[in-house]
């Protein structure tokens, strides 16, 4: 049951997504739980996670922090290159560049799960790109635009504790001191994961459906465009630097995710609605994407699976 679930884990999302943007009363209240949901499902990631996850993943530490210098150094100047290419105006510019200077996105955590990547090295990886934003973002934004903002530290350091790291050390605890109820709930957390998510992406794609059915295609293009190039430059990235399958399955993903709700709030806030939209879209488009992707990763996991039984069958 659980295995049919995760196996059509795509068609879940595209269905409540579809819902979503015909019928959003059926999702809209879900708002105010969003980070609930990224909870949760981050308190069953913490079943699949060791601490000795995390002092592998320190000992490729310089791994990891060339992969976060390269993604401030690369995707914004990837945001800025698209823009002009496709002759964005002035506040879609903008709007572009933010989001290719924003950091990882939670989301990223989730997929990596799901994709069976190295998570451990996903959260190192989020943690690092937000811890930097502060400092990144400014800089990057004056670089290229020559527009001064300012970033809140503590609410973002906070967001990401309470997001990320107090669930997943949860998750880590239970497993470690409650091992037969841990092994229970990891059998139905990638489930209640799948589920979880898909009704996330439904809230979003309900609150943003005036944009999405707007349709502004010159924007919409600059989105997908800078989503795609950021999983094939995550890829190279972490070809160049000789990482194993799980790890450029958390590389790729992390560069291809953004987190959109920064973006949203630093355009907003300092530039107007306009120079917003393409954080809006992306938080649709790279959960779609990201998906996609998932789903490829189970199928190769499944297909590798079913050879092992042959080899064993033998």
């Amino acid at each position: 049951m659980h295995h049919k679930i995760e196996q059509n884990f795509i068609w879940i999302i595209l269905t409540f997504s579809g819902l979503a943007l015909f019928e959003p009363s059926l999702f809209i209240w879900i708002k105010p739980y969003i980070t609930l949901l990224l909870g949760i499902i981050l308190f069953g990631i913490g079943f699949t996670i060791q601490v000795s996850d995390f002092k592998i993943v320190w000992k490729s530490r310089w791994t990891a922090l060339l992969a976060i210098v390269a993604r401030y150094l690369l995707m914004p100047s990837i945001a800025y290159a698209i823009g002009e290419f496709l002759h964005l105006s002035s506040l879609e510019l903008i709007g572009l560049v933010i989001l290719g200077s924003c950091p990882g996105g939670t989301a990223a955590n989730v997929m990596a799960y799901l994709s069976r990547a190295n998570v451990a090295l996903t959260v190192i990886l989020t943690f690092g790109t937000t811890l930097l934003a502060p400092i990144a973002m400014p800089s990057i934004i004056y670089f290229f635009l020559h527009k001064e903002i300012s970033i809140p530290f503590l609410s973002m350091f906070e967001n990401i504790l309470l997001v990320v790291f107090i669930p997943l050390t949860l998750g880590i605890l239970v497993k470690k001191y409650f091992v037969n109820e841990s092994k229970n709930l990891a059998r139905v957390f990638p489930t209640i994961s799948i589920f979880a998510i898909s009704l996330a992406i439904a809230c979003i794609l309900s609150l943003s459906q005036e944009k999405v059915f707007s349709f502004p295609v010159r924007i919409m293009t600059a989105v997908i465009v800078l989503n795609v190039l950021g999983y094939l430059i995550g890829f190279i990235i972490s070809k160049c630097l000789r990482c194993k399958i799980r790890e450029q399955k958390s590389i790729f993903l992390e560069y291809g995710i953004f987190d959109s709700a920064l973006g949203v709030i630093i355009a907003t806030n300092f530039f107007g609605p306009l120079a917003a939209l393409p954080s809006a879209l992306i938080s649709i488009i790279q959960n779609v994407t990201a998906s996609f992707i998932v789903k490829k990763s189970m199928n190769n996991i499944t297909a590798s699976s079913d050879i092992e039984g042959v080899k064993q069958y033998d």
